[in-house]
């Protein structure tokens, strides 16, 4: 199991991408969650995510927290290392200094997706801290030499800011078409010899390098103990490959930059823009080429070229002639997320749901920041919290917005109740009880609001959503009858509606 976390800019808000390899399905199934209150999923295990230090010291402890346990083949844990953390650095420090490091076995442990099957490595904890501790000074050592065309795993780039750069220069020539390219398998291909000359160029302190290499080529051992030599790819869990991924198609990146119109990478994946489809045919054929001599291919399969105003997605946004806005995926997932907190038996009233729909939505918006339209009641529901606690709430605003959903959720529906109590709007309490018994209709609404008959009906209603029982629908049929609202007590008699 490995968790990477990147800092990339700000002062008192930090955006920060966290990766993670996790071999446990039900960990990684938890860490998931748990990410998409602070931020939002840009890759499969990627999230993006800007937050104070505060709230990142808060997830920070809470990652801990689910990961402990976690160890490599010294089955030391993160627990117990930190217990005697300063003696474990004292000896790290000595073994580097008189050149008597060597960095552990590596456990593998398989994960399954799907079909396809990948190997996650797992590090002792001694040598995970000297990773951490080159990968930021990697970070700073290849930062001057990379291209503006790399987004992932640096200070002052993100998925948002790739994304705001495609937009603009969509905008800009407003036609044309994208090659929208992806690497196949690109860690699990990394040459050593590539990799060992592109470091040497960089730097030229081979003890570094050669320090750099123990952690690349480690053995591994896997469940039945069997000891395998790494002699190709960089293991799924090593803490400095993000930045060595970059540092190896650094000059990639050069190349391409500087023969096509318009390019962006995020790790494996790529946007190159082009004015027709001939052009764009012809450079795939020459990407695929410049990537063979690093030893890494494309993956046909993810590879598209697309007419610009046909459309197409990339880092969770869509984009078209008329620049980007919010995937429907990224919309449905929204959606997804916050349907599961009210399926979910953990969340057991609606306090401790619209606690967790904050945290999603607020994850969600950081990245997300597009004027838009609300998706759902559930997103409705969590919205007006929020302005509530924040003392923001248009009555009027919420109100019009409120017509757009049907609401099927009992706990909504008696919270939204309590709400226009206060705003002392009876048009949109008797909204909110015939949307959730499934009486509304838009084309014939109570609107004699001063009536006593309005007001008993009010009543009757704040029962039968409780009760549930006969002798309340029996009056509410009364009541909608002396009301001429016939087809709303039929509804009743007949038991199409809800709770009946």
């Amino acid at each position: 199991m490995e968790i990477h976390i990147f800092h990339l800019i700000g002062v008192n808000v930090m955006r920060r991408v966290i990766s993670y390899d996790i071999e446990e399905n039900r960990v990684r199934r938890k860490l998931s969650k748990l990410l998409e209150g602070y931020g939002v999923r840009v890759q499969y295990s990627v999230f993006e995510c800007e937050i104070s230090e505060k709230r990142f010291q808060e997830l920070y402890k809470k990652i801990f927290q689910l990961t402990e346990g976690m160890e490599g083949v010294d089955h030391i844990t993160c627990d117990q290392f930190n217990q005697d953390f300063k003696q474990y650095v004292k000896e790290l420090h000595l073994e580097l200094k008189e050149h008597r490091y060597e960095c552990m076995p590596v456990k593998t442990i398989p994960l399954f997706k799907g079909e396809k099957v990948r190997y996650i490595g797992l590090y002792c904890m001694r040598d995970k801290v000297i990773q951490n501790s080159l990968a930021m000074e990697l970070s700073k050592l290849c930062e001057p030499y990379l291209s503006e065309c790399c987004c992932a795993y640096r200070n002052g780039q993100s998925a948002l800011q790739a994304s705001e750069v495609i937009h603009s220069e969509i905008c800009r020539i407003k036609k044309g078409y994208v090659l929208k390219a992806d690497i196949h398998s690109f860690f699990e291909f990394i040459r050593h010899d590539k990799l060992r000359e592109k470091l040497r160029n960089m730097t030229p302190e081979e003890d570094v390098i050669q320090l750099i290499f123990q952690f690349i080529c480690a053995k591994s051992v896997d469940k039945t103990g069997n000891i395998v030599e790494k002699t190709i790819g960089l293991y799924q869990g090593l803490s400095i490959a993000p930045v060595l991924s970059n540092i190896y198609l650094n000059e990639f990146d050069s190349i391409v930059e500087n023969e096509v119109p318009f390019y962006v990478r995020y790790s494996d994946d790529m946007i190159l823009l082009f004015e027709n489809r001939e052009e764009a045919e012809k450079y795939k054929k020459k990407l695929s080429l410049y990537l063979e001599t690093v030893g890494l291919e494309l993956n046909l399969n993810k590879t598209t070229i697309t007419d610009i105003s046909e459309g197409f997605e990339f880092l969770g946004y869509a984009f078209d002639c008329n620049g980007k806005a919010v995937s429907q995926k990224a919309e449905n997932q929204l959606v997804q997320r916050l349907e599961d907190v009210w399926m979910d038996s953990r969340y057991q009233n609606i306090e401790i749901r619209l606690k967790k729909g904050k945290e999603i939505l607020t994850g969600w918006e950081q990245y997300y920041r597009e004027e838009r339209e609300l998706g759902s009641i559930l997103e409705y529901v969590v919205l007006a919290d929020i302005l509530l606690k924040k003392n923001k709430f248009n009555v009027e605003k919420m109100a019009d917005k409120r017509c757009l959903f049907d609401n099927p959720y009992k706990d909504i529906a008696e919270y939204l109740v309590k709400i226009w109590k206060i705003e002392d709007r009876i048009d949109m309490q008797i909204l909110e009880y015939e949307q959730y018994l499934q009486l509304y209709d838009a084309e014939n609404v109570l609107d004699e609001f001063d009536s006593p008959l309005i007001k008993e009906l009010l009543q009757v209603q704040e029962k039968y959503l409780v009760l549930s029982d006969d002798k309340c629908r029996l009056e509410l049929i009364q009541i909608y009858t002396d009301l001429k609202q016939y087809h709303k007590a039929e509804k009743l008699m007949s038991g199409n509606s809800a709770d009946t």
